[in-house]
């Protein structure tokens, strides 16, 4: 919605070195992201090439990053996770890899046990 865009606009934060720029209003917001453009501009190509930094056309960057169905559920079942008391990031991302679903997820708790289900992520983890 445009009303979600004024605000974005509006409130955007700028990493500067160690401080963060707060924009106050979207006259700011647009002054400073054109001053930001117009540095990248004046550095040229060569020198962005020079810093070792990845660079790729936004096509690019478009389609590696485009949200798909199975993103979706991953990144939701992820949360889901993640509000599980104990379920650290660690432990998150060990069942997330194994899973992937929530339905691949309950099918394997139905299915084995407990200790059966600890050995195989562990195993996972080291590589077996």
């Amino acid at each position: 919605p445009m009303s979600t865009l004024s605000t974005t606009a509006v409130h955007i934060q700028i990493l500067s070195g160690f401080h963060v720029v707060h924009t106050t209003s979207t006259a700011h917001t647009v002054a400073s992201l054109v001053g930001i453009h117009r540095a990248i501009e004046a550095s040229g190509m060569e020198t962005l090439a020079k810093s070792g930094l990845p660079l790729q056309t936004y096509r690019h960057f478009a389609e590696r990053t485009r949200k798909s169905c199975h993103q979706r559920v991953f990144e939701a079942f992820g949360r889901m996770l993640r509000v599980v008391p104990h379920c650290g990031p660690e432990a998150t991302e060990a069942l997330v890899d194994e899973f992937h679903t929530p339905q691949s997820f309950a099918a394997a708790l139905r299915n084995n046990s407990d200790t059966e289900l600890l050995l195989r992520l562990k195993a996972r983890q080291r590589g077996a």
